[in-house]
Formats: structure tokens, C-alpha cells, sequence
């Protein structure tokens, strides 16, 4: 035996749903590859908070490392719609004061007018205001083409390898002001991710295939 940190196996997720959505965008990935006029998009939202996120770091031997704090508590908070274009290797990150219906749309009607004349597949988790008649309806009059992912399954989602990567950069060991300051800074590092498009599609990988030995472990609720 060997002492190991444990690594959360989402149980709950179904590994026919996960067998049957590797399928199906599968085709999506490929049609956007080959052509310059369809676009495959991931959306996922992520509320980042204006205190630090601990994380190692240098200090002298036999001391502690301290980070300066103001506490500004859980309120003084931002979310984001992480968008990433993964046929065009490009991302977007967008400020709200909340993740719902309307800023939802929002994001939509934005990436609409950033590709007016692209066919459009938008892939994204079960959030209910995803799920809302508004942001559908929103969706069929904007002509973009949503697309589910299979419950418990946020591997899927390239978009959460952002927020890994933004909070390395932003957040790790750093306290802001205020959500101003926070949006600035989030923005620095949208600027820097976007300007190297290989480097993002290296980061935000994309798994295609699955683990016959870890979806066996899965007990997915009936």
C-alpha cells in the first residue's frame, strides 16, 4: 500500500450517457475543424472571489508564508461566462454581477455579433438558467445550436481548465481591492491567453476518449 491524497470520482455520472455524448461531439468537433464557417463553443461560468485563493509559495525556511488579506468576504464577488472557441482556439471571459437567464443571453447575443454569419454549436452543463424557455428561445432566434453535457461529467468541459489556469494566475496568493481591480486583472490574463492560441489549446485539452477501468468504478444513481 501506499499513502495517497484522494482524487474525487463523480460516481453519480453515467457511463452510458458519458459513452453516448463522446459520440455525439465527436461529429460537432469535426464538421467546425473542417470548416471556417462553423464554430464549436464551450460555455461555463465560475464566480471568482475578490480574497486570495491559498496556494504554495516561497518563503524562508522555518517560517510561515503569510499572505496579506483584507477579508473582503464572500459578497464581493464576480462572475464570469468563460467562453472558448475551440475551433477558432480563441477565449473570451465576460463580468457579471451574477450568473443567470440574463446574462446568459447576454453572452450568447455577444458571441452572435462577434461571428454573425458562423453556424454556431454552443456546448454547456445543466445549469437551470441554461435550461430556462428565455435562453432557449434566446437561442433558436439567435440560430445557435445548444448542446447538453451528460450529468457529473465536468472533464468535458475544456473551460474548467481555465478557471484552474486563471486562478494559478489571478488569484493564488493575491487579495484584490475590490471587483474593479478583480475585472482588470482578469482581463490582463484573458489578453495573455489569447495572444498564444496554441499554447490555449494545449491547456484547455478536449478528452476524447474514456477509461474503461475508472467508468467501471462509477455507480451512477437509478
Amino acid at each position: 500500500m501506499s499513502f495517497k491524497k484522494g482524487k474525487k470520482l463523480l460516481a453519480r455520472a453515467d457511463p452510458v450517457q458519458r459513452r453516448r455524448w463522446i459520440r455525439h461531439v465527436r461529429p460537432l468537433m469535426k464538421r467546425a475543424w473542417r470548416s471556417d464557417k462553423r464554430l464549436l463553443v464551450f460555455i461555463d461560468e465560475a464566480h471568482i472571489h475578490c480574497d486570495c485563493d491559498l496556494e504554495f509559495g516561497w518563503s524562508k525556511r522555518g517560517g510561515r508564508l503569510w499572505v496579506y488579506s483584507k477579508s473582503p468576504g464572500l459578497s464581493q464577488r464576480v462572475s464570469f461566462f468563460g467562453v472558448y472557441v475551440w475551433s477558432e482556439s480563441d477565449v473570451h471571459l465576460e463580468p457579471y454581477s451574477r450568473a443567470d437567464g440574463d446574462s446568459t443571453i447576454l453572452t450568447l447575443m455577444r458571441l452572435r455579433d462577434r461571428y454573425p454569419k458562423h453556424t454556431i454549436d454552443v456546448v454547456w452543463d445543466g445549469a437551470a438558467y441554461h435550461r430556462s424557455v428565455g435562453v432557449r428561445c434566446a437561442a433558436k432566434k439567435l440560430g445557435i445550436r445548444l448542446h447538453r453535457l451528460p450529468g457529473y461529467s465536468p472533464d468535458f468541459m475544456p473551460v474548467e481548465a481555465l478557471w484552474r489556469w486563471l486562478r494559478s494566475e489571478v488569484t493564488a496568493n493575491y487579495c484584490h481591492r475590490d471587483t474593479a481591480e478583480l475585472i482588470n486583472r482578469v482581463a490582463s490574463f484573458e489578453h495573455t491567453a489569447r495572444k498564444d492560441p496554441e499554447r490555449l489549446r494545449d491547456r484547455l485539452g478536449l478528452p476524447m476518449k474514456l477509461d474503461p477501468v475508472v467508468e467501471k468504478l462509477r455507480c451512477p444513481s437509478r
